[in-house]
């Protein structure tokens, strides 16, 4: 386990996503989610359906269900 700042820049992934993200009415949280797999280049895993229909470049979303 570990614990990752959030930090200048991931601050400004997670801000960058708004625009993109607003019509399906994701949250702060979700996007700093979703910016921290992007700054990690990491895959995404989430529940939620909505995240799947998003197109995010540098985002590997994949749904669990």
């Amino acid at each position: 386990d570990s614990i990752i700042a959030f930090d200048s820049e991931l601050s400004f992934i997670t801000a960058s996503l708004r625009q993109t993200t607003k019509h399906k009415g994701l949250s702060l949280g979700d996007r700093a989610c979703i910016a921290l797999g992007i700054k990690l280049q990491a895959p995404i895993y989430t529940a939620d359906k909505i995240w799947a229909e998003l197109n995010i470049d540098k985002a590997d979303i994949k749904l669990i269900r």
